[in-house]
């Protein structure tokens, strides 16, 4: 049986941030084909939110390394009024996935942050689909509570669940 990989996770520091910003590009291109409406950024330098993870309290910009090498990232926001912390963006690189990366990744991400959580993915993305509910299934407190969610660019499915640390 093949080893867990061991996933660390790095700040982001502002020095860091094209390479942050190269992966968000890849991500969002990738992520814009599971869209019932082409609304969204569809690259890096739409995505608003971008500077605020070095100057927003509560905001995480996350690489997902492994070695040396940064095989992802994840990008956390703790939402204070409603006391969760939401996963705002997740990433895995293509040739890192269905390695495990993305499971140990997402662990060891409850591990650190543990609490209340709020995810969401497309509905027409397949692999979010089968990958999100086995990670929560596997990192959950409890029951999560699952529902469709109509958002600007098409149906998501939004999990909330709790997690605690190892």
């Amino acid at each position: 049986m093949q080893a867990t990989p061991v996933v660390e996770l790095c700040r982001a520091s502002e020095a860091e941030r094209p390479i942050l910003y190269e992966l968000l590009d890849h991500y969002l291109a990738e992520l814009s084909s599971h869209r019932e409406h082409a609304v969204g950024p569809v690259d890096a330098g739409g995505y608003e939110y971008f500077p605020l993870y070095w100057s927003e309290p509560g905001r995480h910009p996350l690489f997902l390394v492994v070695g040396t090498e940064r095989v992802g990232f994840a990008l956390l926001r703790e939402v204070s009024d409603a006391g969760t912390i939401e996963m705002s963006e997740f990433y895995i690189r293509p040739e890192h996935r269905k390695s495990g990366l993305g499971s140990a990744a997402v662990a060891e991400i409850w591990r650190q942050y543990p609490g209340a959580w709020e995810l969401q993915f497309h509905v027409l993305n397949r692999a979010a689909s089968r990958f999100w509910p086995r990670c929560i299934g596997q990192g959950a407190l409890d029951k999560p509570v699952i529902s469709e969610v109509e958002e600007d660019d098409g149906s998501r499915i939004q999990y909330r669940f709790r997690t605690a640390a190892a």
